[in-house]
């Protein structure tokens, strides 16, 4: 089984989607962290089974959100570069970095 690690920004992607959800109603808030949990749980299980984005990353759309999760692998780890909402400019992630 994969284990997981997000980029510092992946971390702020999700922190600020998270804090316009809980403005917009706490309710929607933990069903966004309930979504991005149930998507990582996907990913870990089955890594390879998402499309590709580019050639080293793949990406996962949360159920119910228009946010995608997008990662790579490294050996037998999750890097999860982003949590990108649809309406951010595409491949704005691209450049990050461990």
């Amino acid at each position: 089984m994969a284990k997981f690690r997000f980029l510092d920004g992946a971390n702020e992607d999700a922190q600020e989607i998270h804090e316009w959800y809980l403005e917009q109603s706490p309710v929607a808030a933990d069903g966004f962290q309930a979504a991005l949990k149930n998507s990582l749980q996907k990913i870990i299980d089955a890594p390879n089974r998402w499309p590709h984005c580019d050639r080293r990353h793949q990406h996962l759309l949360l159920d119910g959100f228009p946010v995608s999760i997008v990662y790579r692998m490294e050996s037998d780890e999750v890097v999860v570069a982003a949590v990108a909402h649809a309406k951010r400019k595409p491949g704005y992630w691209s450049r990050r970095r461990d």
